[in-house]
């Protein structure tokens, strides 16, 4: 069964209907992980927000963090790096599927080789 990584501040930290997903899938023992990008300093305060989240509902998944390589910019040329850094994770991790709010780092993902599936706000 192929791994789906999801990602954390604006999938599952703000949508409820993706928590509600990752949590079904999660207890009928389907491989997921959350892959997080964050700014450079805020890895351990993030990584600790998602193992709270994990805890609280006593799933089963990994936690992957990577930091952005650069300030973002407008053009979204950053994002679609981070994108490539979220997909060398993802090979790592054995996930083929990511679930992510951000259209450039779902590029970047798309460029690395795997299906990268864009959420939008409700």
């Amino acid at each position: 069964m192929n791994m789906i990584a999801f990602d954390w501040g604006g999938t599952l930290a703000t949508r409820s209907d993706l928590v509600d997903l990752f949590i079904a899938m999660s207890r009928t023992g389907f491989p997921l992980c959350v892959i997080s990008a964050v700014s450079p300093g805020d890895e351990e305060r993030t990584r600790n927000i998602i193992g709270d989240f994990i805890k609280s509902g006593n799933l089963t998944c990994e936690i992957h963090i990577v930091t952005f390589p650069a300030t973002p910019q407008p053009d979204g040329k950053v994002e679609v790096e981070i994108g490539k850094l979220k997909a060398e994770v993802m090979a790592k991790a054995g996930a083929k599927i990511l679930i992510d709010d951000n259209p450039h780092i779902c590029e970047g993902v798309r460029q690395s080789g795997f299906l990268a599936l864009r959420v939008f706000p409700p």
